[in-house]
């Protein structure tokens, strides 16, 4: 049965907001201290948009923290008894305190079951209960206007204030989320190196505001960021593609040079009566192996048998060796094969991981 919230009059207003606000500081002190001794895994009893609730936020908070399962569960529980608090207290708005005593319980939870709370800056916390507390808001707005509640003239006024109050909270979290959660990654990445299709990933998930914030930071339109993104990405992929089409034809070029200077065998003598056998003729040249590397500039700074994150340069070195060699002096004809490169650099201290694209 989906659950409604009843409209009532302007008069209960402010007394309804106060009364939900208690009952969710108290259920803020319970449930953290109820969840906090619960160590295996529990089994939630949802209806539809409840377990569509948890799931929604559980697929948020696995794009900025490493969770286990259980800790992930339990705060989407949270989440899911906050909706419901709020759905059944039949209030007629949604004001900024209602909106901290929700975001006070996810943070609460949050903090209460992380492996690592010391790397939960105040900024990465503030980052992630706004975002936890913007999803709660959009599924009570969404079950408000899907709910086919039937609204009269008379409770017209009082739903349409709910709806605008509700909208006002998500609009004032989600600027509030996009401020922060661009620096708010605090997934553990200290034992593994970071690869530039990751963090290019990492760039495609985010959001129109988080796109906003972080071209506003380099200067430039979000326009002109994907834009920018867009066209180093085919740039990279189109120089490639012709540096390896250029090593081919190189290589073929070799091969054919190689092959037409070996040596052909002697014409065997005639037999006759006694006849000698005719000379045999002389041994060819072993083939050569075109080998490619890796570098940041035509010098070989931070030479590499693999392409790396800093990489710029490709040169190529032919030789008898049948292992490619590991000398970067032996490489030649360095060529640029893409202008760009990403890096991120993390804090020790509190585990943010920051993306550079130079």
């Amino acid at each position: 049965m989906i659950k409604k919230i009843d409209i009532k009059s302007k008069k209960t207003v402010i007394i309804g907001s106060v009364i939900l606000v208690i009952v969710l500081c108290a259920a803020l002190a319970l449930g953290v201290s109820a969840n906090k001794g619960a160590q295996e895994t529990e089994t939630y009893d949802y209806n539809e948009t409840e377990q569509a609730l948890a799931e929604e936020v559980k697929e948020y908070l696995s794009q900025y923290m490493s969770l286990p399962e259980h800790t992930s569960n339990v705060i989407a529980d949270a989440a899911v008894q906050n909706y419901n608090i709020v759905i059944e207290s039949g209030t007629d708005v949604i004001n900024d305190e209602i909106t901290d005593a929700v975001r006070k319980r996810i943070r609460s939870t949050i903090f209460a079951f992380a492996d690592n709370p010391e790397q939960l800056t105040d900024d990465t916390l503030d980052a992630l209960s706004s975002g936890v507390t913007e999803i709660i808001w959009n599924a009570v707005l969404q079950q408000l206007t899907q709910s086919g509640v039937i609204i009269s003239e008379e409770q017209k006024e009082e739903y349409e204030y709910l709806i605008q109050s509700l909208q006002g909270q998500i609009d004032a979290l989600r600027e509030r989320k996009s401020k922060i959660s661009i620096q708010a990654n605090i997934t553990d990445n200290t034992d593994r190196d970071i690869t530039g299709d990751e963090l290019l990933a990492g760039i495609d998930n985010l959001s129109d505001e988080e796109i906003r914030a972080l071209a506003e930071k380099l200067g430039i339109s979000a326009e002109q960021f994907r834009e920018w993104i867009e066209a180093s990405m085919n740039q990279s992929n189109t120089n490639i593609k012709e540096l390896e089409d250029e090593i081919n034809k190189m290589r073929k070029e070799l091969e054919k040079e190689i092959s037409s200077v070996s040596g052909k065998p002697g014409v065997a003598g005639k037999t006759g009566e006694k006849g000698a056998t005719g000379a045999t003729g002389a041994a060819g040249n072993d083939g050569k192996t075109t080998y490619i590397a890796y570098a940041d500039d035509a010098y070989g700074s931070n030479f590499s048998l693999v392409p790396t994150e800093t990489s710029k340069y490709i040169g190529t070195c032919i030789s008898n060796d049948k292992q490619q060699p590991k000398d970067y002096k032996m490489y030649s004809n360095w060529q640029e094969y893409r202008t760009y490169i990403i890096t991120s650099t993390t804090n020790q201290d509190t585990g943010v991981t920051t993306v550079h694209i130079n």
